[in-house]
Order: structure tokens, then sequence, then C-alpha cells
């Protein structure tokens, strides 16, 4: 006397891995709970922040470093740094705009140009 016949079993094997495979890497998120290796582990909005600076610029000058006035608002990668800086060169008149920036990576923020180089440089 059987209960269940072998498309049933099959049914409820599949619920069974399909579960484990959707609820799995919730748990590890949300109780730390370490997966064994052939469960695929996800992490929910991965690349969020991703691409996004922020950045002070300063005007080199004899007299020492000026705070230049900079964006609100972040800036949408790198390029936007650069591309604000030299803009920063033809308004405020300075010869030596550098930046103070740093981006947004999947792990931490990166440091992308330390005062190390003049944006008014072609």
């Amino acid at each position: 006397m059987t209960l269940l016949s072998g498309a049933e079993r099959w049914r409820i094997a599949g619920f069974l891995v399909g579960a484990l495979y959707i609820l799995a890497p919730t748990a590890e998120q949300a109780f730390g709970v370490s997966l064994p290796r052939w469960v695929r582990a996800w992490n929910m909005y991965n690349s969020v922040g991703t691409q996004i600076c922020q950045a002070a610029y300063f005007g080199r000058s004899e007299a020492g470093d000026e705070a230049l006035p900079g964006p609100d608002e972040l800036l949408a990668g790198p390029p936007d740094v650069l591309r604000y800086g030299r803009g920063l060169c033809e308004t405020t008149g300075h010869a030596d705009v550098r930046a103070e920036a740093r981006c947004g990576s999947p792990d931490r923020w990166r440091k992308l140009d330390h005062r190390r180089r003049n944006l008014c440089a072609p």
C-alpha cells in the first residue's frame, strides 16, 4: 500500500529543491548561516551605488590650496569628475585645479584622484 504515486514523489522533490534554491540565500543574508558550496549565493542590490562619485575640488596657487565650489549632488562616474574639474579651470581662472574624489564600488569607496593630477593640463 503506497501513499504517494511516483509522479507525486517527483513533484514534491522538485518543490523542495526549488524552495531550497530560493530560500537558502535568504537564510544566509538574514541569519548569517553558511551554505554548502553547491547552493548558489546571491546579494540583492549588489551593484547599487557603483560608479557614483563624490568629489571636492581645489585650486592651487602660490598662496596655497583654495577650495573651489563643487557640485551639490553626487556625480555620475569618473568622467563627470574630470569634466566638472576642467570646467572649473575655465570658470575660476585657475591654472591648476585638482580633485579629491571617491567613487562607489560593490564593496567599498575607492579613491579616484587624490590631488595628484592637474585637471587643467591638456
